[in-house]
C-alpha cells in the first residue's frame, strides 16, 4: 500500500477520533480551548505510533522522531487554535464546525511536514 494512502488512513481514523472526542467535550459544555488541548494530546500520542510503525516504517532513532513530530504538532497547534479562533470570531461557525475546517487545512500541511523532515 502507498505510503500516501496510509497516511490517509491513519489520519482519516485518529481525525475521525479526535474530532469525536473534541465535539463530545464541547457538547459536554468544555470551553473549545481545553477541548483542543484534550483532542490534541490524543492525536499526537496515536498519530505518532500509527505513522512512525505503520505508514512510514520509520527505523530513525524514537527520540529524535517524536521530537520532531511533537514539536510540529506543538506548531499546528499554535496554528490551529489561532486559526479556529479566528473563524469563530469572523463568522457564524460554531466551534464543531470551525474545527473542522480547521482540520482540513492542517492535514494536508500536516502530511507535507512528517513526509519531508520527520520520518
Amino acid at each position: 500500500m502507498r505510503r500516501e494512502v496510509k497516511f490517509g488512513l491513519v489520519g482519516l481514523f485518529n481525525t475521525v477520533l479526535t474530532y469525536l472526542i473534541y465535539s463530545l467535550l464541547i457538547l459536554g459544555g468544555t470551553k473549545y480551548q481545553a477541548a483542543l488541548i484534550i483532542e490534541y494530546v490524543t492525536g499526537i500520542t496515536i498519530g505518532y505510533f500509527l505513522q512512525r510503525f505503520w505508514t512510514f516504517k520509520s527505523r530513525k532513532s524514537f527520540h529524535t522522531t517524536f521530537i520532531k513530530y511533537l514539536l510540529l504538532y506543538l506548531a499546528i497547534f499554535a496554528g490551529n487554535m489561532f486559526l479556529l479562533k479566528l473563524i469563530i470570531n469572523s463568522t457564524q461557525f460554531n466551534e464543531i464546525v470551525s474545527q473542522g475546517f480547521c482540520l482540513i487545512i492542517l492535514s494536508i500541511i500536516s502530511f507535507f511536514i512528517q513526509k519531508k523532515k520527520i520520518f
